[in-house]
């Protein structure tokens, strides 16, 4: 059994002021203040389908904001879940500049993107624990916040994500020893 918990801090600053490389994309800087201690992000990604599931069931995708906290090297992400729905005029904006098919990675130039306008209205209700990376070499290293409202998706973009990136989530792992905050 976990407590409830308000989201630590999330600010955006305009590109123009302080812009923050994100992948090939340039991300408004974006900073998370988890337990009274600062997070840059890093990059952002999203995974076909969830990483995560609900009550056993996953959605169609999902998106990881990854951060570094400079002091300590620690990480933290933030993850979403995207469930079909509308277009997302935001993410439209990414997906414009990926390729209709899978191939060699390309760099997007000047594309920018606010990130905290990615994020779901509600981000008060969310799951927290101590996990680890998604991504090799998957270390136990992470401080994980699923936020549980989900952002729309068009059937149509996740039909374009998987067509370009095909299916590329880690299968769900067991919650072994982790305490599920809630």
């Amino acid at each position: 059994r976990g407590t409830r918990t308000r989201l630590p801090t999330v600010s955006s600053q305009n590109p123009q002021q302080r812009p923050h490389h994100s992948g090939e994309l340039r991300a408004w800087k974006h900073t998370l203040t988890l337990d009274g201690q600062p997070y840059e992000l890093l990059q952002f990604h999203f995974h076909d389908p969830s990483e995560h599931t609900v009550e056993g069931s996953a959605y169609p995708m999902e998106v990881h904001l990854v951060y570094k906290n400079e002091e300590t090297g620690g990480l933290a992400v933030v993850g979403f879940f995207l469930d079909e729905g509308a277009e997302n005029e935001v993410l439209q904006t990414i997906w414009d500049e990926i390729p209709a098919e899978a191939g060699p990675e390309i760099v997007v130039e000047n594309a920018e993107i606010d990130v905290a306008a990615l994020l779901p209205e509600n981000t008060e209700d969310y799951y927290r624990y101590f996990g680890s990376l998604a991504t090799p070499p998957c270390s136990e290293v992470v401080n994980w916040i699923v936020l549980k409202e989900p952002v729309p998706v068009s059937p149509g973009q996740v039909e374009s994500f998987v067509a370009a990136v095909g299916e590329n989530a880690r299968p769900v792992q067991t919650v072994g020893r982790r305490f599920l905050l809630d």
